[in-house]
């Protein structure tokens, strides 16, 4: 042994970076899996209570419920599109006019929806089929939030602009 080894001690072996590169980059890669989990729940409830109102309001006509109907949109709405004063024997005896043998021929599909604090809008593209040629409408619900619960206030055919 020399007097110059004792003099300096030998270099601490460098360990590799390469396990720290390779864990930064699954730790990185799970955040992002993460964040884009969250923003597709979140786009994809956005205006999901608005959009059950409007479902709720179609399946009203398709199984005859006045009560589900009248939870659905204000009194507003009642009197200027179901009658002035509302009658559920008179919105039964319509709402039965979409239905051929018994069979509903009505259909809905949500487009899309968006809230604004209490109030929501809910545009649908309709098709009712209980004529020869069927007819579609693209309609727009404005829809308030009234103790919490979202309510149909006006509808508007957007054909019809």
């Amino acid at each position: 042994m020399r007097v110059s080894d004792l003099a300096y001690p030998a270099p601490r072996p460098r360990r590799p970076i390469w396990p720290w590169i390779l864990g930064g980059s699954i730790l990185l890669t799970l955040v992002i899996v993460a964040g884009a989990i969250v923003a597709v729940t979140a786009f994809l409830s956005a205006g999901a209570g608005a959009k059950r109102t409007v479902l709720d309001y179609d399946r009203a006509y398709e199984t005859l419920d006045c009560p589900l109907v009248v939870s659905a949109v204000t009194t507003h709405f009642q009197e200027s599109y179901l009658g002035d004063p509302f009658d559920c024997a008179d919105w039964k005896d319509a709402a039965a006019q979409f239905t051929v043998d018994g069979v509903y021929e009505y259909s809905v599909v949500i487009i899309s929806a968006r809230e604004f604090g209490d109030t929501a809008e809910v545009r649908s593209i309709e098709t009712d089929s209980t004529f020869d040629e069927a007819a579609v409408y693209h309609l727009t619900y404005s829809l308030v939030r009234e103790s919490g619960h979202w309510l149909i206030d006006d509808v508007t055919d957007d054909d019809a602009n």
